[in-house]
């Protein structure tokens, strides 16, 4: 059974990508991955947490534990992740293991030793087979690079045509402009629906999922456009699953606030 962290993630595949994590935006805790490199504004945050943010945003796996507890303090933008761990990790050792796709699969924290290791498998390109897992699958498409149409509110927005997917949707998503959600959308149902693949992962965790859990990530991810979106996802999309979740979320009463 599909676990409900990739549950998650698959209706993020389907439009709901949260936006970078932040403990509380009140206190300044932000973590964000993109391009291989993280952007970190930390004011005394535990360091279990960091990590765990770390994880959500890169979907790596963390193994090990931190040489100290304790919290961290930090400030700095796009900073290659290599290097962002060791000002964030200190003195402590850790290894980075990319997976064939050119995805950061594990970090290894290991002893106090102030050198780090990072492997690559050498690839040429980004592919997704029919042998991995949906989890694999479902993190290699929010990798995936995406071509914008040239002039489009979207790349205009962006200031770039070409980006991963998870870029796209966590800019795309908030934006107050109604036309840049909708291009956003369609980007990402045609990604998420352009293999067999990706079809029956979304398909897959988003059908094993309770429609509570559902209706509370898209409430929380996409708050007062989440019926926007779901609308727009019943009339284009062509996993059943996903469809069927949408209805129900559309259709099942609201409480009082």
């Amino acid at each position: 059974m599909i676990s409900r962290r990739w549950a998650g993630a698959a209706l993020i595949l389907a439009l709901v990508v949260p936006a970078p994590w932040a403990a509380d935006e009140g206190n300044g805790r932000v973590v964000r991955y993109a391009d291989d490199a993280l952007t970190v504004r930390l004011a005394r945050a535990p360091v279990g947490e960091v990590l765990e943010g770390i994880a959500r945003q890169t979907g790596a796996e963390i193994r090990g534990e931190p040489a100290q507890a304790g919290e961290i303090s930090a400030d700095f933008e796009a900073v290659p992740i290599a290097e962002a761990l060791d000002r964030l990790l200190g003195s402590q050792n850790f290894t980075l293991v990319y997976g064939d796709n050119g995805k950061l699969k594990v970090v290894q924290l290991l002893g106090v030793a102030n050198t780090q290791t990072v492997v690559r498998p050498m690839r040429s390109s980004t592919t997704i087979s029919s042998d991995m897992t949906p989890e694999d699958t479902i993190g290699d498409v929010l990798n995936l690079p995406v071509t914008l149409l040239t002039g489009s509110r979207l790349a205009r927005r962006m200031g770039k045509r070409t980006a991963p997917l998870r870029e796209v949707l966590q800019t795309g998503l908030g934006d107050d402009d109604p036309q840049v959600r909708s291009e956003t959308v369609r980007i990402a149902l045609q990604t998420v629906q352009k293999s067999p693949q990706t079809h029956a992962a979304v398909a897959g965790a988003v059908g094993s999922s309770d429609d509570t859990t559902l209706a509370n990530l898209l409430r929380d991810t996409a708050g007062a456009h989440a019926e926007e979106i779901a609308t727009m996802i019943v009339s284009e999309t062509r996993i059943p699953a996903l469809r069927a979740k949408a209805n129900m979320f559309l259709t099942a009463p609201r409480l009082e606030e």
